[in-house]
């Protein structure tokens, strides 16, 4: 027997969903709400973006703030600077999946990235660079079934002020 994971599913949905929509079948307020697929770019917009790849979000806190449950989120390669605080379950990942692609700068901010409270159970996290945080880089609080993975967390703790200089001067 194969079994389909939630991405795998998610992707299903999504494109039947394109497909009802291409022959006019109207999509409910249920449904534009539930899980799908949200893209981020240093380039796009939190203001007039709409998660979609060709309007994607600017940053992957505001992203996961829009995303329903167990929403897949995207994140073009770039540095994204702040914390990124997960409070339901989402699929984070970059879309190269290469760690060194994509960065979360979490300079002056406690975590990178932060999955917190039974709601987030289930999360993934894959492919980014997290650094700078004053305490952890990726963190998971009360929490269960966390996937992360393929990321590399580094220069996290109170920096020394000669790298707080440095960062500085970026």
């Amino acid at each position: 027997q194969h079994m389909m994971n939630y991405k795998q599913l998610i992707i299903v949905l999504i494109s039947l969903s394109m497909i009802f929509t291409s022959f006019g079948v109207a999509i409910t307020h249920a449904q534009a709400s539930s899980p799908g697929i949200i893209f981020v770019s240093t380039t796009g917009s939190n203001a007039t973006g709409n998660g979609s790849v060709v309007s994607p979000y600017a940053t992957i806190s505001y992203a996961v703030s829009k995303a329903a449950p167990y929403s897949i989120i995207e994140v073009d390669p770039g540095i994204y600077y702040g914390t990124v605080n997960i409070t339901k379950p989402v699929i984070l990942e970059s879309i190269t999946l290469d760690p060194a692609d994509t960065i979360i700068d979490a300079f002056n901010q406690t975590y990178g990235i932060e999955v917190f409270g039974m709601n987030s159970n289930g999360t993934e996290i894959n492919g980014f660079t997290v650094e700078y945080a004053d305490a952890q880089g990726i963190y998971v609080q009360n929490s269960f079934g966390v996937l992360v993975e393929n990321n590399i967390v580094a220069t996290n703790g109170l920096l020394p002020e000669p790298c707080r200089q440095e960062h500085n001067q970026r």
